[in-house]
């Protein structure tokens, strides 16, 4: 299901990339890109002839929602954010977007250096209910705004 959800935000006609990855001690997680130029400068607006690469944007790990605990929420935040520490210092990014999902729940991170990441969101419910259609048509603006 977070593979729809984050093709809806993340349209691969816009020059958005979704793949699943495995990272090293880290849930089964989604990798966001965006294709660039040579100049690094972002391609959405669905024209590739000049894209010569990929760049890291974001970053979701999801949980089953058998993890949906007090326990849980904490530990799919300090993953994440481990996660998200670790492709900031190997991607060359100042900035990594992050989410972690629990079954239909989700809160967003971001995380800027080798300090705590800063949470955007509190845990929402239900990743397809309005309210959190609307958080995440924001929050992702703000990501494409950001590249």
């Amino acid at each position: 299901m977070w593979n729809e959800v984050l093709r809806q935000w993340f349209s691969d006609s816009f020059g958005w990339i979704v793949s699943q990855e495995r990272y090293a001690d880290v849930s089964p997680a989604f990798r966001v890109a965006v294709v660039v130029d040579e100049s690094g400068t972002s391609i959405q607006d669905g024209t590739y002839d000049r894209a010569v690469e990929s760049k890291l944007v974001a970053l979701a790990v999801v949980k089953s929602p058998l993890q949906w605990t007090g326990e849980g929420q904490r530990d799919a935040v300090k993953e994440l954010e481990t996660a998200m520490k670790a492709l900031l210092s190997e991607s060359g990014v100042s900035v990594v977007w992050g989410i972690a999902a629990i079954g239909f729940n989700w809160i967003m991170l971001k995380q800027e250096g080798p300090l705590r990441a800063e949470q955007l969101t509190s845990w929402s419910d239900d990743v397809l209910s309005l309210d959190s259609w609307r958080a995440m048509r924001d929050l992702t603006d703000t990501i494409k705004r950001s590249v």
